[in-house]
């Protein structure tokens, strides 16, 4: 999924759905010019995160223990990262399309984001991760 973000990157990363950290993490560390925004609702996974995060030298990743459908999205990010179910996908689609910019990068490990149209789908020889999906979010249609 790195390869997927400018070698460079220096924009703003979201990553919804976060677990655990075990992308939230090296997200931060391999794009440190980046500001990385951590979301998970669930409070064990979020505590662990926090453990983490407590101990670690990340200083350019926010956690935040929230519902990420229910909080605002800004603008600003230019990436989003998820590994989250279709049915959650097609629920926070219109949530994307409303705020973020038309074009702005969305990965999904897995799953199709329903009604979207894939820029590229990248097949992974790995049971549990057989694909990674690439969008771009699309203009809204008036």
């Amino acid at each position: 999924m790195f390869s997927l973000l400018p070698r460079e990157f220096e924009g703003e990363i979201v990553e919804l759905g976060a677990g655990w950290g075990t992308l939230a993490f090296p997200l931060a560390k391999r794009f440190s010019n980046a500001n990385v925004r951590a979301y998970e609702l669930s409070p064990y996974p979020w505590f662990v995160m926090l453990m983490r995060w407590t101990f670690s030298t990340c200083t350019n990743l926010r956690l935040f223990r929230a519902n990420f459908l229910k909080v605002p999205i800004r603008g600003e990010t230019e990436a989003v990262m998820c590994y989250l179910h279709s049915e959650v996908l097609e629920k926070v689609r219109p949530k994307l399309e409303r705020e973020l910019a038309p074009g702005t990068l969305l990965v999904s490990n897995v799953f199709e984001v329903p009604g979207w149209i894939p820029e590229a789908v990248h097949k992974i020889d790995c049971s549990f991760c057989p694909q990674v999906y690439v969008y771009r979010v699309p203009a809204l249609v008036d």
